[in-house]
Protein backbone atom coordinates (compact mmCIF):
# COMPACT_ATOMS: atom_id res chain seq x y z
CA UNK A 1 0.00 0.00 0.00
CA UNK A 2 2.79 2.09 1.09
CA UNK A 3 4.43 2.15 -2.82
CA UNK A 4 1.38 2.37 -4.35
CA UNK A 5 1.01 5.88 -2.85
CA UNK A 6 4.51 6.73 -4.20
CA UNK A 7 2.53 6.42 -7.59
CA UNK A 8 1.68 9.52 -9.16
CA UNK A 9 3.00 12.42 -6.98
CA UNK A 10 3.09 15.89 -8.08
CA UNK A 11 6.89 16.59 -8.61
CA UNK A 12 7.39 20.23 -7.37
CA UNK A 13 6.33 23.16 -9.58
CA UNK A 14 7.12 22.82 -13.34
CA UNK A 15 6.72 24.03 -16.66
CA UNK A 16 3.16 23.44 -17.80
CA UNK A 17 2.92 19.44 -19.62
CA UNK A 18 0.21 19.71 -22.49
CA UNK A 19 -1.62 17.57 -20.32
CA UNK A 20 -2.12 16.67 -16.69
CA UNK A 21 -1.88 13.11 -14.21
CA UNK A 22 -5.32 13.77 -13.32
CA UNK A 23 -6.90 13.80 -16.43
CA UNK A 24 -7.40 10.53 -16.84
CA UNK A 25 -8.72 10.38 -13.06
CA UNK A 26 -11.19 12.72 -14.23
CA UNK A 27 -12.29 10.28 -16.68
CA UNK A 28 -12.54 7.38 -14.40
CA UNK A 29 -14.36 9.73 -11.56
CA UNK A 30 -17.18 10.92 -13.93
CA UNK A 31 -17.28 8.61 -17.06
CA UNK A 32 -16.18 7.92 -20.44
CA UNK A 33 -19.13 10.82 -21.73
CA UNK A 34 -16.93 14.29 -20.52
CA UNK A 35 -14.31 13.06 -23.11
CA UNK A 36 -17.13 14.37 -25.63
CA UNK A 37 -16.88 18.05 -24.44
CA UNK A 38 -15.70 20.54 -26.94
CA UNK A 39 -11.53 21.12 -26.37
CA UNK A 40 -12.35 18.65 -23.13
CA UNK A 41 -8.51 17.76 -22.29
CA UNK A 42 -6.77 21.19 -23.37
CA UNK A 43 -9.52 22.90 -21.04
CA UNK A 44 -9.45 20.55 -17.89
CA UNK A 45 -5.80 20.26 -17.97
CA UNK A 46 -5.35 24.49 -17.52
CA UNK A 47 -7.99 24.40 -14.92
CA UNK A 48 -6.19 21.32 -13.22
CA UNK A 49 -2.53 22.84 -13.63
CA UNK A 50 -4.15 26.03 -12.02
CA UNK A 51 -5.86 24.46 -9.19
CA UNK A 52 -2.42 22.41 -8.61
CA UNK A 53 -0.35 25.85 -8.40
CA UNK A 54 -2.73 27.25 -5.61
CA UNK A 55 -2.25 24.31 -4.07
CA UNK A 56 1.70 23.94 -3.87
CA UNK A 57 1.72 27.64 -2.74
CA UNK A 58 -0.56 26.96 -0.03
CA UNK A 59 1.49 23.93 1.01
CA UNK A 60 4.89 25.45 0.39
CA UNK A 61 3.49 27.83 3.07
CA UNK A 62 3.16 25.42 5.52
CA UNK A 63 6.53 26.08 8.20
CA UNK A 64 8.64 23.31 9.13
CA UNK A 65 10.21 20.86 9.21
CA UNK A 66 10.55 21.14 13.20
CA UNK A 67 12.20 18.21 14.52
CA UNK A 68 10.29 16.68 17.43
CA UNK A 69 12.03 13.42 19.76
CA UNK A 70 9.84 11.38 22.33
CA UNK A 71 13.21 10.55 24.14
CA UNK A 72 14.75 13.77 23.98
CA UNK A 73 13.07 16.79 23.83
CA UNK A 74 15.92 18.64 24.71
CA UNK A 75 15.71 22.94 24.96
CA UNK A 76 13.76 22.13 21.80
CA UNK A 77 11.04 25.54 21.63
CA UNK A 78 9.23 24.05 19.29
CA UNK A 79 8.30 20.64 21.38
CA UNK A 80 8.07 22.99 24.62
CA UNK A 81 5.64 25.47 22.58
CA UNK A 82 2.77 22.91 20.81
CA UNK A 83 3.85 19.81 23.02
CA UNK A 84 2.77 19.69 27.18
CA UNK A 85 5.24 16.76 27.46
CA UNK A 86 6.15 13.26 25.70
CA UNK A 87 3.33 11.67 26.47
CA UNK A 88 1.50 14.24 23.74
CA UNK A 89 3.95 13.36 21.66
CA UNK A 90 3.41 9.22 22.12
CA UNK A 91 -0.65 9.86 21.46
CA UNK A 92 -0.08 11.82 18.41
CA UNK A 93 2.19 8.63 16.75
CA UNK A 94 1.09 5.39 18.32
CA UNK A 95 -2.98 6.75 17.60
CA UNK A 96 -2.44 8.09 13.99
CA UNK A 97 -4.16 5.96 11.43
CA UNK A 98 -1.68 7.06 8.51
CA UNK A 99 1.36 6.01 10.97
CA UNK A 100 -0.35 2.68 11.56
CA UNK A 101 -0.79 2.17 7.89
CA UNK A 102 2.08 3.85 6.54
CA UNK A 103 5.22 3.50 8.77
CA UNK A 104 5.81 -0.10 9.05
CA UNK A 105 7.17 -0.10 5.51
CA UNK A 106 9.53 2.80 5.94
CA UNK A 107 10.77 1.10 9.27
CA UNK A 108 11.69 -2.15 7.05
CA UNK A 109 13.46 -0.61 4.64
CA UNK A 110 15.54 0.59 7.75
CA UNK A 111 14.68 4.63 7.47
CA UNK A 112 15.76 6.44 10.91
CA UNK A 113 13.43 9.65 10.21
CA UNK A 114 10.19 10.16 8.77
CA UNK A 115 8.47 13.47 7.98
CA UNK A 116 4.88 14.06 8.39
CA UNK A 117 2.27 16.91 8.98
CA UNK A 118 1.49 17.56 12.82
CA UNK A 119 -2.28 18.81 13.16
CA UNK A 120 -3.21 20.04 16.51
CA UNK A 121 -6.21 21.90 18.17
CA UNK A 122 -6.43 24.86 20.76
CA UNK A 123 -7.98 23.25 23.84
CA UNK A 124 -10.20 25.40 26.71
CA UNK A 125 -7.49 26.92 29.28
CA UNK A 126 -7.77 24.65 32.66
CA UNK A 127 -7.95 26.42 35.78
CA UNK A 128 -4.40 27.46 36.58
CA UNK A 129 -3.13 27.34 33.29
CA UNK A 130 -1.94 30.93 31.68
CA UNK A 131 0.10 29.64 28.44
CA UNK A 132 -2.28 28.42 25.20
CA UNK A 133 -2.92 24.11 25.73
CA UNK A 134 -3.37 21.86 22.67
CA UNK A 135 -5.08 18.51 21.91
CA UNK A 136 -6.09 15.99 19.23
CA UNK A 137 -2.27 16.05 18.10
CA UNK A 138 -2.45 14.15 14.91
CA UNK A 139 -0.03 12.87 12.15
CA UNK A 140 -0.86 12.38 8.23
CA UNK A 141 1.00 12.96 5.16
CA UNK A 142 3.99 10.83 6.14
CA UNK A 143 6.73 9.88 3.90
CA UNK A 144 10.79 9.64 3.96
CA UNK A 145 11.45 13.26 2.77
CA UNK A 146 10.50 16.77 3.25
CA UNK A 147 9.63 16.85 -0.60
CA UNK A 148 7.72 13.77 -0.37
CA UNK A 149 5.07 14.99 1.85
CA UNK A 150 5.23 17.99 0.77
CA UNK A 151 3.99 16.47 -2.63
CA UNK A 152 1.82 13.85 -0.94
CA UNK A 153 -0.15 16.72 0.62
CA UNK A 154 -0.47 18.55 -2.85
CA UNK A 155 -1.58 15.38 -4.71
CA UNK A 156 -4.28 14.69 -1.65
CA UNK A 157 -5.82 17.77 -1.96
CA UNK A 158 -6.77 17.48 -5.55
CA UNK A 159 -7.61 14.00 -5.02
CA UNK A 160 -10.02 15.35 -2.50
CA UNK A 161 -11.24 18.04 -4.61
CA UNK A 162 -12.09 15.77 -7.29
CA UNK A 163 -13.84 13.01 -5.10
CA UNK A 164 -15.86 15.73 -3.45
CA UNK A 165 -17.21 16.87 -7.36
CA UNK A 166 -18.05 13.43 -7.85
CA UNK A 167 -19.93 12.98 -5.22
CA UNK A 168 -22.15 16.35 -5.79
CA UNK A 169 -22.50 14.76 -9.49
CA UNK A 170 -24.25 11.71 -8.10
CA UNK A 171 -26.44 13.74 -5.73
CA UNK A 172 -27.83 15.34 -9.29
CA UNK A 173 -27.92 12.11 -11.01
CA UNK A 174 -29.64 10.11 -8.12
CA UNK A 175 -32.52 12.99 -7.54
CA UNK A 176 -32.66 13.96 -11.50
CA UNK A 177 -32.84 17.72 -10.55
CA UNK A 178 -31.74 20.06 -7.53
CA UNK A 179 -32.37 23.21 -6.47
CA UNK A 180 -30.12 25.69 -8.44
CA UNK A 181 -28.85 27.26 -5.03
CA UNK A 182 -28.00 23.39 -3.86
CA UNK A 183 -26.16 22.36 -7.37
CA UNK A 184 -24.08 25.95 -7.25
CA UNK A 185 -23.39 25.49 -3.64
CA UNK A 186 -19.48 24.54 -3.54
CA UNK A 187 -18.57 26.15 -7.05
CA UNK A 188 -19.13 29.60 -6.09
CA UNK A 189 -21.89 30.71 -8.34
CA UNK A 190 -24.14 33.46 -6.78
CA UNK A 191 -27.25 32.29 -7.15
CA UNK A 192 -30.54 34.38 -5.54
CA UNK A 193 -33.28 32.45 -3.72
CA UNK A 194 -36.67 32.54 -4.81
CA UNK A 195 -38.97 35.32 -4.12
CA UNK A 196 -42.11 34.85 -2.25
CA UNK A 197 -44.59 33.10 -5.08
CA UNK A 198 -41.73 32.90 -7.38
CA UNK A 199 -41.56 29.37 -8.48
CA UNK A 200 -37.93 27.59 -7.34
CA UNK A 201 -35.40 27.09 -10.17
CA UNK A 202 -33.69 23.69 -10.85
CA UNK A 203 -30.98 22.46 -12.66
CA UNK A 204 -31.96 18.85 -14.66
CA UNK A 205 -29.37 16.13 -14.52
CA UNK A 206 -30.15 15.80 -18.21
CA UNK A 207 -28.75 19.07 -18.85
CA UNK A 208 -26.19 19.71 -16.45
CA UNK A 209 -24.51 16.01 -16.85
CA UNK A 210 -24.00 16.84 -20.33
CA UNK A 211 -20.08 16.85 -21.38
CA UNK A 212 -20.11 20.27 -21.85
CA UNK A 213 -21.80 21.18 -19.26
CA UNK A 214 -20.44 18.32 -16.85
CA UNK A 215 -16.77 19.77 -17.62
CA UNK A 216 -17.94 23.49 -16.85
CA UNK A 217 -18.95 22.32 -13.61
CA UNK A 218 -15.97 20.94 -12.87
CA UNK A 219 -13.74 23.84 -13.57
CA UNK A 220 -15.57 26.11 -11.48
CA UNK A 221 -14.80 23.82 -9.09
CA UNK A 222 -11.13 23.49 -9.91
CA UNK A 223 -11.22 27.27 -10.28
CA UNK A 224 -11.86 27.89 -6.65
CA UNK A 225 -9.79 25.80 -5.20
CA UNK A 226 -9.61 28.17 -2.12
CA UNK A 227 -13.23 26.74 -0.83
CA UNK A 228 -11.58 23.27 -0.49
CA UNK A 229 -8.49 24.21 1.16
CA UNK A 230 -6.49 27.02 2.67
CA UNK A 231 -4.58 28.36 5.33
CA UNK A 232 -5.19 31.89 7.23
CA UNK A 233 -3.25 32.81 10.62
CA UNK A 234 -3.20 32.14 14.01
CA UNK A 235 -2.02 33.33 17.24
CA UNK A 236 0.27 30.67 18.00
CA UNK A 237 3.92 31.34 17.08
CA UNK A 238 7.55 29.37 17.59
CA UNK A 239 11.00 30.34 18.09
CA UNK A 240 13.22 27.60 16.20
CA UNK A 241 17.01 28.07 16.25
CA UNK A 242 18.06 27.37 12.38
CA UNK A 243 14.24 29.06 11.23
CA UNK A 244 13.69 31.97 13.18
CA UNK A 245 10.43 33.34 14.75
CA UNK A 246 7.27 31.18 12.71
CA UNK A 247 3.81 31.41 12.46
CA UNK A 248 2.22 28.41 12.72
CA UNK A 249 -0.99 28.49 10.20
CA UNK A 250 -4.61 27.44 10.85
CA UNK A 251 -5.90 24.67 7.97
CA UNK A 252 -9.10 25.20 6.80
CA UNK A 253 -10.54 22.02 4.07
CA UNK A 254 -13.04 19.21 4.12
CA UNK A 255 -12.14 18.37 7.76
CA UNK A 256 -15.01 20.27 9.50
CA UNK A 257 -11.96 20.26 12.39
CA UNK A 258 -9.52 23.71 11.56
CA UNK A 259 -5.92 22.46 12.34
CA UNK A 260 -3.01 24.32 13.56
CA UNK A 261 -0.38 22.42 11.20
CA UNK A 262 3.64 22.43 10.53
CA UNK A 263 5.54 19.94 9.06
CA UNK A 264 7.15 18.00 11.26
CA UNK A 265 10.55 15.02 11.23
CA UNK A 266 10.48 12.55 13.74
CA UNK A 267 12.20 9.08 14.60
CA UNK A 268 10.86 5.79 12.90
CA UNK A 269 11.77 3.95 16.28
CA UNK A 270 9.82 6.45 18.14
CA UNK A 271 6.69 6.03 16.08
CA UNK A 272 7.26 1.95 16.14
CA UNK A 273 7.52 2.12 19.92
CA UNK A 274 4.51 4.26 20.16
CA UNK A 275 2.79 2.13 17.92
CA UNK A 276 3.23 -0.81 20.07
CA UNK A 277 1.87 0.82 23.26
CA UNK A 278 -1.60 2.13 21.85
CA UNK A 279 -4.35 -0.61 21.42
CA UNK A 280 -6.11 1.73 19.16
CA UNK A 281 -5.81 4.03 16.37
CA UNK A 282 -8.34 6.32 15.78
CA UNK A 283 -6.84 9.94 14.99
CA UNK A 284 -6.50 11.16 11.25
CA UNK A 285 -6.85 14.45 9.46
CA UNK A 286 -9.13 14.74 6.49
CA UNK A 287 -7.75 16.64 3.50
Amino acid sequence: MFFNKLNGLVRGPRALSPTHRFVEKVVAALGESITGANNFEPILTQALHAAEGYYHQQVMAIPGPFEVSVSDPGNNPFFSTVFAGPEDVQAALGRSIEIRDFLPPLAREGKLEFFGLLGFRERSARDGELDLQFADHTIRSIGYSEEYCRESLRNSCLHRLLGQFREHVEILRNRGRLLKTEWNIENGVNVSTAKDGQAPEFVLAERELQPDNLLKGLVAWLETPENHLSLGPSNIAVTDPWQGRKELPVMRCADRRHWVVSLVQMSVQDAMDALASESRCHRYILI
